[in-house]
């Protein structure tokens, strides 16, 4: 006696790619004059995971100011625009280095890949803006 069935297998995809960003260091010059609030650049990163496995977020850490921030709000689930969050001064601070994270996943899975950025903030010359 033989039987026959049909069986349908489902492949599920496990979150086991981390983000792979595009470079691993971004470089980017913007001017002190630059308005708080404005877009300087973005990154990109994708993964070889499909689905919800593949949805990166992003973070900046190892920074020593609050002057730039990554919105994950202008972007889509592989770019997204770094935004100044404080006004800029070329005295102060005239580049900024920092590390940027890609992640995938919940806590348990998560999935983690790292960038470098470096920030030159270009001075404003005064003297010529005011000579008009």
């Amino acid at each position: 006696m033989t039987s026959v069935a049909t069986v349908t297998v489902s492949v599920v995809d496990v979150n086991d790619n981390p983000p792979e960003f595009e470079r691993t260091m971004y470089s980017l010059s913007v001017s002190e004059a630059t308005p708080v609030g404005t877009g300087v650049g973005r990154v990109y990163a994708t993964s070889r995971d499909v689905g919800i496995n593949a949805d990166i977020s992003y973070a900046i850490v190892d920074s020593v100011t609050s002057d730039f921030d990554v919105n994950p709000r202008t972007g889509n689930c592989s770019s997204y625009m770094i935004e100044i969050f404080e006004a800029l001064c070329h005295e102060e601070y005239n580049k900024f280095c920092y590390v940027l994270i890609g992640s995938i996943g919940r806590q348990q899975m998560r999935k983690i890949s790292r960038c470098n950025q470096l920030t030159r903030v270009n001075q404003v010359n005064l003297a010529s803006s005011e000579g008009r």
